[in-house]
């Protein structure tokens, strides 16, 4: 065996065979950690197919425009930012007149974009108002207000002082006795007082 080793050409390949074994088993451990950098050194450069969803955020306007009539200083049409109240409208068009029925108008309204604010004077019958222009306040009104026999959890949070915890409350009260019949059974759910309804009572209807 010896000898057979010391022949050149043997031993040449000898020498052949393991170089080609060591050259396939360092390719054998480096294919798989290259696949992976190859894959990494991708995602990082943003190239792949999986690109992440971009979500679309609902812009709410800074400012709404009312049309303020009736018995004020100054009817007009006012811009003021948005969530305003009807009270800020009625300041920015000068105040009431001496006439004005104020019991008429709801000062804590919120106002929304192209809400008509009609303040009647003492003794007018707001019923002779036109027709259009009942229908716009009366819209208006409604849609600011959260019903509170269809409304989700999400949406019982928009009000105020009602977080995770009370609107949860409000939706099992709601599941275990029936709707709401008056907005004043608002006070019958758990960690809801008088105190509470009074704050919520301009923004809560029950449908």
């Amino acid at each position: 065996m010896k000898q057979l080793f010391n022949r050149p050409l043997y031993r040449y390949g000898v020498i052949a065979i393991g170089c080609i074994s060591l050259i396939s088993l360092i390719y054998l451990f480096t294919e798989g950690s290259n696949d992976s950098t190859f894959e990494d050194d991708w995602h990082a450069l943003g190239l792949t197919d999986n690109e992440p969803e971009v979500e679309e955020i609902e812009t709410v306007p800074a400012e709404v425009v009312v049309d303020v009539k009736g018995a004020v200083a100054h009817p007009g049409v006012y811009t003021l930012p948005a969530e305003s109240r009807v009270y800020e409208v009625i300041e920015k068009a000068g105040g009431f007149l001496v006439e004005a029925n104020q019991d008429a108008v709801n000062l804590a309204l919120r106002i929304s974009d192209e809400l008509i604010v009609f303040v009647p004077k003492e003794g007018e019958e707001t019923e002779a108002l036109p027709l259009e222009i009942n229908q716009s306040s009366h819209s208006n009104d409604q849609e600011d207000k959260v019903d509170l026999n269809s409304a989700t959890e999400v949406e019982l949070q928009t009000l105020s002082g009602i977080g995770p915890s009370k609107a949860a409350s409000i939706i099992s009260h709601r599941d275990e006795h029936g709707p709401f019949s008056t907005i004043e059974d608002l006070m019958e759910v758990s960690g809801i007082g008088e105190k509470s309804f009074e704050s919520l009572k301009e923004s809560i209807i029950v449908k």
